[in-house]
């Protein structure tokens, strides 16, 4: 018979061994429901719901915060909310410990996102190494696709579009890829190249056509002339937006409306921008470079009243012998004949070359058909300016082209006037109210250069022409102020920039006392934008 002491010299194992599975069993109930919630996260996530995914990863790692999968899951899922900050934090900790190429390539995300692109190489160099230990096919598509980021980011296009082919070789699914390889080829000219990327994606995808998918392919066929199939895409597309897509709404309606305008479709043009109308935010317009354009049209003529009532009434008529001096009435008359026959040429240009009346507006194809009408502009306004001035009886070159003395002074404000624009484009902040270059050089069409290497000539007009009538009218000051402002007011975008550029000319102009000087500066920054786009890819990156 067992005594006292032998019972509890047998219960106190057996107490433990209780105690040991109880543990047990909880640490696996614990682990179940770990794996549970990071099944759950995963689900959301490639549902589109981030926001219950990064709540089920959070449940996950409050179960088990050593759960590494899941901690890697959610900094993926921050860093597509855009809470980059706390994503870097903890992906910075996974490098240690894990194996995976994913923690460096979602940090190469971050850094690009934030402006940090220094980082990047070393961040792809060392994801590289660890595909090269144990390759994932997804990954190493995530990685051409980064590598093609940088290299666009760099103006390097050709590198650019083959590292995107890369990555769709490796993952022709990813509508991501697809759209980046679209969206570069469209912004480079490469429209039709655009449109059977986009074209090939939805004829391998299964699935329901996706609203980014149908509005770039909209914009692709417009861009390369064909109105109605760009009609189908932006309608289809905007049956497929949510509610929250307001302003890709907005921009897929005024798409519409031009091309329906275009087409002379007057009802559903207006149908299609009364509801752009009633979905678009009126701040944007109000930051908009519109409202610049406006306010400086406002200041214009307020600075013309303020001069014409300085003008003292005289009731006598001067004979004036010789040469008569060409009038403020010559300026006016000829900068309207120009900016009329300028969009003349762009609506004819427009319809007989695409069928589209507001072609200049189409992606692409406008480029080109802004250049035509900037390149008629430029050509009338000096012709104008040398007619003018013989018919009144002076030489044209004595009286739009003296001042070659100071031409050295010339093209240093030109280099001036080319670092300047270079660095708007390159710091400008994103925002809607500085608006685009006057001229888009990045699709390389032979009209945009030609109207890049002739907007130069309507210097002669701008200073020696127009500032010899306003100043004799008027006082220098106004003179100068209205000389810079309709130059900005007729090319009309990035009004900041251009008030900076006709401020460098007018001041050119006042040192030499002739037109040459600010010919010349114009002609630098023009030419220089024209080699830099075409030589140097980080210049091109800039207008692209």
């Amino acid at each position: 018979m067992m005594t006292r002491s032998g019972v509890r010299a047998l219960m106190a194992p057996a107490l433990l061994l209780a105690l040991l599975a109880l543990f047990g069993a909880t640490a696996s109930a614990q682990e179940f429901d770990a794996n549970r919630y990071y099944r759950q996260c995963l689900s959301f996530e490639v549902g589109g719901d981030l926001g219950a995914a990064q709540r089920a990863c959070e449940n996950a790692l409050q179960v088990d915060p050593s759960f590494v999968d899941a901690r890697l899951a959610l900094a993926r899922i921050e860093v597509q909310q855009g809470n980059y900050g706390s994503a870097e934090t903890r992906l910075e900790a996974l490098r240690r410990l894990v194996d995976s190429a994913e923690p460096d390539l979602l940090l190469a995300e971050v850094s690009l996102a934030t402006d940090r692109a220094d980082r990047v190489p070393s961040l792809l160099a060392s994801a590289r190494r660890a595909l090269d230990v144990e390759f994932n096919r997804e990954l190493a598509a995530r990685l051409n696709y980064l590598e093609g980021q940088m290299a666009a980011n760099q103006g390097e296009i050709d590198a650019a579009l083959e590292a995107y082919q890369r990555a769709i070789a490796l993952d022709g699914l990813d509508v991501g890829y697809r759209l980046a390889d679209a969206e570069l080829r469209l912004e480079v000219g490469d429209a039709a190249g655009a449109r059977d990327q986009l074209l090939a994606y939805e004829a391998l995808a299964a699935s329901e056509p996706e609203a980014a998918v149908r509005s770039l392919l909209g914009r692709s066929h417009w861009a390369v002339g064909d109105g109605e199939a760009a009609i189908d895409a932006l309608n289809s597309a905007l049956t497929l937006r949510t509610s929250r897509e307001a302003d890709a709404q907005v921009d897929d309606l005024v798409a519409l409306s031009l091309i329906y305008y275009g087409q002379g479709n007057l009802r559903s043009g207006g149908v299609a921008l009364r509801g752009a109308m009633q979905r678009g935010n009126l701040l944007n317009l109000a930051l908009s470079n519109t409202l610049l354009w406006v306010g400086l049209l406002l200041v214009v003529l307020a600075v013309l009243l303020v001069g014409e009532s300085r003008i003292a009434p005289t009731s006598t008529l001067e004979v004036v012998e010789g040469p008569q001096p060409w009038t403020v009435g010559d300026v006016y008359r000829s900068l309207i004949a120009a900016v009329l026959l300028g969009l003349l040429a762009m609506l004819v240009y427009g319809l007989a070359v695409y069928g589209d009346a507001l072609a200049l507006f189409a992606p692409v194809i406008g480029d080109g058909v802004r250049g035509i009408g900037l390149l008629v502009f430029s050509l009338v306004l000096a012709f104008s300016a040398i007619q003018t001035v013989r018919r009144n009886g002076f030489d044209a070159g004595d009286a739009l082209l003296s001042g070659g003395s100071q031409a050295s002074l010339g093209v240093l404000v030109g280099l001036l006037m080319l670092a300047v624009t270079l660095g708007y484009l390159a710091y400008r902040p994103d925002a809607a109210w500085l608006g685009e270059f006057y001229l888009d050089l990045g699709t390389l069409q032979i009209p945009a250069i030609l109207a890049a290497l002739l907007l130069p000539l309507t210097e002669l007009f701008f200073r020696p022409f127009a500032m010899t009538a306003l100043r004799r009218r008027y006082d220098v000051s106004i003179a100068a102020v209205l000389s810079v402002g309709l130059y900005a007011l007729v090319l009309g975008t990035p009004i900041v920039l251009l008030l900076v550029l006709g401020g460098l000319a007018v001041y050119v102009y006042r040192r030499s006392n002739g037109g040459l000087p600010p010919f010349l500066a114009m002609l630098v920054l023009h030419l220089g934008l024209v080699l830099g786009v075409t030589l140097i890819p980080w210049v091109r990156a800039l207008v692209v």
